[in-house]
């Protein structure tokens, strides 16, 4: 939000400004995996006024390289443990990625 501030010739007395970011994800300062944040704030402070729901991302990183993982988080999440088709994934991965969604790793 601040680059694009900079960007665009914002002064500090031009008063806050709302942002949003969608670019991708990342760890925010609540230790929750972040990903489409509506800010409120300037160059000195901001606040999160905002959020897309929070997700089941199985693996974590390896979700990355694997985006079947997500998705499998956003349909167990939205849809339910049966609206995961079988092949969405590979046979022997499936009953571990639907371990992690149960326990939230």
């Amino acid at each position: 939000m601040a680059s694009c501030l900079a960007d665009n010739g914002w002064r500090s007395a031009d008063g806050p400004v709302i942002g949003v970011a969608l670019a991708g994800t990342g760890y925010g300062s609540d230790g929750n995996i972040w990903g489409g944040e509506w800010f409120v704030g300037d160059y000195g402070e901001f606040r999160r006024a905002a959020h897309l729901e929070y997700l089941p991302l199985p693996g974590g990183d390896a979700a990355i390289q694997h985006p079947w993982r997500a998705a499998a988080g956003y349909l167990y999440r939205l849809l339910g443990r049966e609206a995961i088709p079988e092949s969405l994934a590979p046979a022997s991965h499936l009953p571990l990625i639907l371990q992690q969604i149960d326990r939230r790793i």
